[in-house]
């Protein structure tokens, strides 16, 4: 068996006993061709049994795991992900996902088609709220809407159903000032396609589902506290990213209450608007809203600001 067959599935979590079951139930019915697989599990301080039941659950796979005494957020516990890994390519799974069958052969493919350093695959979801269902699920985000072996803008590639070549993190290691939601895979992406040009693949016949999704008001919550914390990290270009219109970053009092109002009528409109395609702009801008209501709420760095750290079972 060559290293290029090696894949660690490094998976974070916390407080997901059940729904880690679900995903080890669907990597051990993985039926693999010619792979070598190891299973790593990072438990970001959970209060549960999750980290006993990985260890008693029974695999034909190595498993190596490590848990936090506390939590310490998404960003250290991939962090600890990858200094455990073996493999020459790490694929990066959530605990409240599950691996659709033949995930670990596609991305067998991907590793032989040469095309790139990294591999962004589907996430679908599953949530009680159907209009954010829609949302989630449509063709026009992430890496869906891309051709399969196509090039992918950095800002789709996510530590979640991807899978990325050991030896990027030999020269690009996480920023680990992102200690709350949102930003630090964004960051991370920018400097891997600036120091790998054109190295991020769309692989989006490699699927997973994401289960137990959180509601939109509770999604715009979490987008709220980036725009209030992690956003503030991000330099000019990546703030530019994800604001688009420079002006919205100039904090005064009347771009500030246009954007409450807004906010308030966005979430009404998301209540009453039942067509698919206003829905999915009409929440496109309420997340815009959300991120810049954080962003306006502050003026001093997210470090003297008091906030819960992003844990591994944080919305993405």
């Amino acid at each position: 068996m060559h290293n290029h067959d090696y894949i660690s599935i490094i998976i974070i979590g916390y407080n997901t006993c059940e729904q880690l079951n679900t995903l080890l139930r669907s990597i051990a019915n993985q039926k693999v061709d010619n792979l070598l697989i190891e299973i790593i599990y990072i438990d970001d301080g959970s209060s549960d049994e999750s980290f006993k039941m990985f260890n008693n659950f029974e695999m034909n796979h190595k498993k190596i795991s490590k848990k936090f005494k506390e939590n310490k957020g998404r960003v250290e516990a991939t962090q600890a992900g990858i200094n455990l890994a073996t493999g020459k390519w790490l694929l990066f799974i959530r605990s409240n996902e599950f691996l659709h069958p033949n995930i670990l052969n596609e991305y067998s493919l991907a590793i032989k088609s040469n095309l790139g350093l990294a591999y962004m695959g589907v996430v679908k979801y599953e949530c009680n709220d159907k209009i954010f269902l829609n949302y989630l699920n449509s063709q026009k985000r992430g890496s869906t809407s891309f051709p399969c072996g196509s090039f992918l803008h950095y800002r789709y590639l996510l530590f979640n159903n991807s899978l990325i070549q050991q030896k990027v993190f030999k020269q690009l290691s996480l920023n680990k000032k992102f200690k709350f939601y949102g930003g630090e895979e964004l960051e991370f992406a920018f400097r891997l396609n600036k120091k790998f040009k054109n190295k991020i693949i769309s692989w989006p016949s490699a699927i997973v589902t994401r289960s137990k999704y959180p509601n939109f008001q509770s999604h715009c919550k979490r987008l709220e506290e980036f725009g209030s914390t992690n956003f503030l990290f991000l330099d000019n270009q990546l703030k530019k990213e994800v604001i688009k219109y420079n002006f919205l970053l100039r904090k005064n009092i009347l771009i500030k209450s246009v954007n409450i109002l807004m906010f308030k009528i966005l979430n009404k409109l998301y209540i009453k608007i039942k067509n698919q395609n206003i829905s999915f702009y009409i929440i496109r801008a309420c997340f815009l809203s959300s991120i810049l209501k954080g962003y306006y709420s502050v003026s001093n760095s997210p470090d003297s600001k008091s906030s819960i750290v992003a844990s591994s079972q944080s919305s993405d």
